[in-house]
């Protein structure tokens, strides 16, 4: 299964959906706190400080096809199905380093490593929500 880019956005909301959903959607949200790691700061220099915090990937399942009170294909279904599209977005994602040229972006200090998640059911909707730790230069200069 293939999501189209219209369908996989960044919004400070995890349950937000695009205007005209398909049946699945993904949400990118960064968290929206997070802490300084104070000993990267001494004998560090002044010119940056390192934050660590979390982006949430929450994917969205709208077209669920168990009857009530089953959830075979809610979780189970090949290509559609919660398991399955978590599996894909924890290996697109776990181990991931992407490599800015641009010195205004955040540089990432280590790779996505994921550290939690939830599911969530209410039909007809259902959820896979992933956080990521993420770890970052905050450039001051």
């Amino acid at each position: 299964m293939e999501i189209s880019p219209a369908s996989c956005f960044i919004s400070d909301h995890p349950d937000d959906a695009p205007p005209t959903p398909n049946n699945v959607w993904i949400v990118v949200s960064p968290d929206p706190s997070g802490s300084f790691v104070e000993g990267h700061l001494v004998g560090g220099g002044a010119d940056h400080c390192t934050v660590e915090t979390q982006v949430v990937i929450t994917t969205h399942v709208a077209n669920q096809q168990d009857q009530a009170g089953h959830a075979k294909e809610f979780f189970g279904d090949k290509d559609e199905g919660l398991y399955s599209l978590a599996k894909k977005i924890l290996s697109a994602l776990t181990g991931y380093m992407p490599e800015f040229l641009d010195s205004d972006v955040p540089h990432l200090h280590q790779p996505l490593i994921p550290t939690q998640y939830t599911t969530q059911r209410d039909r007809p909707h259902g959820s896979f929500q992933v956080g990521f730790k993420v770890v970052y230069d905050w450039n001051l200069s």
